[in-house]
């Protein structure tokens, strides 16, 4: 839960946060990925479609596109 991480990362919704340099928080969120099968399924879909939608090459070259025919 650094920088610019919690504006793509959405704690619970497409990954985990966690404060930084706690490893216990950050040992718990692994082994609640690696034993919570469902939710770990769940986070990776919804990071994926998070991203395809929002940051593949087409997706961002429109929004290029707009910003140029703006000025």
């Amino acid at each position: 839960s650094v920088g610019g991480i919690p504006e793509i990362i959405k704690n619970e919704k497409n990954g985990l946060l966690i404060d930084p340099n706690n490893i216990d928080e950050l040992s718990n969120a692994m082994l609640r990925l690696l034993t919570d099968h469902s939710k770990s399924k769940k986070l990776g879909a919804n990071a994926s479609k998070y991203i395809s939608s929002n940051f593949e090459i087409d997706v961002i070259c429109s929004h290029y596109e707009t910003i140029y025919n703006s000025l």
